[in-house]
């Protein structure tokens, strides 16, 4: 994989690390949905913990993707994963794909 979908996933930790948003791309203090890119948002869901970067493709954006759902337990699909599991278990599933894109690299 590319150092670009290394860096995004990486970005896209480091979101999930400051918070973990349910429901929702993101969501501002008090838990309202907020544009992922929102000044506001203080937590991300994995989507939008890489969509806040607009200076990655959609190709990067869809690598990313294609990386957490590879290292996703389980058949619930990334989307109802990082719903339901814990911030520790999304920041785990962040930590695979990162090093199986490295090790792609």
């Amino acid at each position: 994989m590319s150092a670009a979908v290394v860096e995004l996933l990486r970005a896209g930790r480091e979101r999930i690390a400051r918070g973990l948003a349910a429901g929702a791309y993101a969501r501002d203090g008090e838990g309202r949905e907020v544009f992922s890119w929102s000044p506001e948002a203080c937590s991300w869901c994995s989507h939008g913990s890489l969509r806040f970067a607009p200076n990655f493709s959609d190709d990067t954006y869809k690598a990313a993707v294609e990386a957490l759902e590879a290292q996703t337990p389980g058949r619930l699909g990334l989307v109802r994963y990082s719903d339901e599991a814990t911030q520790a278990d999304v920041l785990a599933l962040f930590d695979r794909a990162i090093a199986a894109a490295e090790a792609q690299s």
